[in-house]
């Protein structure tokens, strides 16, 4: 199945981010998120030794703190070209209240 143009956006956003990650071993994914105004919301994983935030929990973050609406979409891409893969659901777990 194709992705639609919206997903299609959110995924080149994440490819384009990855891009400019270079050779920085703490950085190696990058991860878009769209909200249901449209806007894209971006972040890349943190490395540390005991394993850091990913791209995908980043970014959730990072759109709550600039208050976006509920999410539509997610997609992740590595760096060295690696390009886009899919978000695993059961990865992301996120609480509703």
């Amino acid at each position: 199945m194709e992705p639609s143009p919206s997903e299609q956006r959110v995924i080149d956003t994440a490819e384009e981010l990855a891009r400019t990650l270079g050779s920085d071993p703490h950085h190696t994914v990058a991860s878009a998120a769209m909200d249901t105004s449209g806007r894209i919301h971006t972040a890349v994983n943190v490395y540390h030794f005991t394993g850091g935030p990913c791209a995908e929990l980043v970014v959730l973050g990072l759109a709550a703190a600039a208050r976006a609406g509920p999410l539509v979409t997610m997609a992740a891409a590595g760096d060295g070209g690696r390009g886009w893969f899919q978000v695993p659901r059961r990865r992301i777990r996120v609480r509703r209240s």
